[in-house]
């Protein structure tokens, strides 16, 4: 059997497990070529605006029960050699110049700039534009916790100007719609930690692991959470703090996060999997962000800074050390020392053992 598809991701796992007489899967483009044969079936997922075509051979004998697969392949040929065919390109031309004045459409005015100067920088600190989507998807599902992504490494944003829904749609490409799952603060701190584990050093230099510079969707920024990302701290303990309304997260507690349906399917994060859906928004993310800019007409960025990587330690506070000495002793000031342990806001002397965090940001909050 052969089976086309275009939607999430986690709809086609779904779809897979139900019929298992799936010989080659077709999924929808994808942000990324991701074509594979997994449990003997073909699974072919072109790249992002026909950047590439699927190959696909599969070999066949015949038996005295039929015709039987024995053997089958799957290969991403790239479009990049190949010239249009002008007398396709003439058949759509008028679709695609209808196509292109919507995309040209101007929906809204940014007030201020939501844009990416630097792929990695927007990775290591809080930028307006994965603010913005995230404060999108909290106030239309009513949320208080929200993650998502910035799909591209290319992906920019837009300056203070008009607002196409092209440039809507460059920011948000992929098809996903809107999920509200229960998570505890286990489930939260386990997918930040995961989310820490894509940094790594190549060559001194620090990135992102290959998974996530293949496809930059696989690694979220979170909104509604205060948290700090230590790389320097061995995998699984990078994680230095995570807060919610004060307080740190309660690792029991239950918690409405609101985030795509391709993340809540899983996505590689499998901390999300088979969590209860609390509600979902049947609208694709994009109308969602280009309804939102509509209405309001004139938006402005948001930066609060709630979270951020660089590096850091817990350190044990010893006899007769005070806030004074440990700050002297890592060359930082006491209000850095504060910021990042609000619990010795309106204390006048640390108990020996306490456990601080001493946590410097590669960036400083702008």
């Amino acid at each position: 059997m052969v089976l086309a598809y275009r939607g999430s991701n986690e709809e086609a796992h779904e779809i897979m497990k139900a019929l298992r007489e799936i010989d080659v899967f077709l999924k929808g483009p994808q942000l990324t070529t991701k074509s594979a044969i997994v449990d003997g079936v073909v699974i072919s997922g072109p790249g992002y605006i026909d950047e590439s075509v699927s190959k696909i051979d599969i070999y066949l004998e015949k038996t005295g029960e039929g015709w039987k697969i024995y053997d089958r392949s799957v290969d991403e040929i790239s479009m990049s050699g190949f010239l249009p065919d002008e007398s396709v390109v003439e058949i759509f031309r008028g679709y695609n110049d209808q196509i292109q004045k919507l995309l040209d459409t101007r929906v809204g005015f940014a007030v201020g700039d939501f844009y990416v100067e630097d792929a990695l920088e927007a990775r290591l600190r809080d930028n307006p534009l994965a603010e913005f989507i995230n404060r999108v998807q909290m106030e239309v599902t009513g949320a208080k916790i929200s993650c998502t992504s910035i799909f591209d490494h290319a992906t920019t944003g837009w300056k203070t100007g008009p607002i196409t829904i092209g440039e809507i749609y460059e920011v948000y490409p992929v098809p996903s719609t809107l999920r509200v799952l229960e998570l505890t603060g286990g489930d939260i701190k386990e997918a930040l930690e995961f989310n820490a584990e894509r940094f790594v050093t190549d060559n001194g230099l620090l990135t992102l692991d290959h998974w996530s510079v293949d496809d930059y969707s696989n690694y979220d920024m979170w909104e509604g959470i205060e948290y700090i990302i230590a790389i320097d701290r061995p995998v699984g303990e990078r994680v230095l703090s995570v807060w919610h309304n004060g307080k740190p997260l309660d690792m029991a507690e239950t918690y409405e996060v609101s985030m795509s349906s391709f993340r809540a399917g899983g996505g590689g994060y499998s901390m999300f999997e088979n969590k209860p859906v609390v509600r979902d928004v049947k609208l694709q993310i994009f109308e969602i962000i280009t309804d939102f800019v509509q209405e309001r007409f004139a938006i402005s960025p948001q930066v609060d800074n709630n979270w951020s990587v660089g590096t850091g330690f817990i350190h044990t506070v010893g006899w007769n050390e005070t806030l004074r000495s440990i700050s002297e002793m890592y060359d930082i000031e006491d209000s850095e020392i504060m910021k990042y342990n609000p619990d010795l806001v309106g204390v006048k002397s640390i108990p020996a053992g306490s456990e601080l965090i001493v946590y410097r940001p590669f960036f400083q909050d702008k």
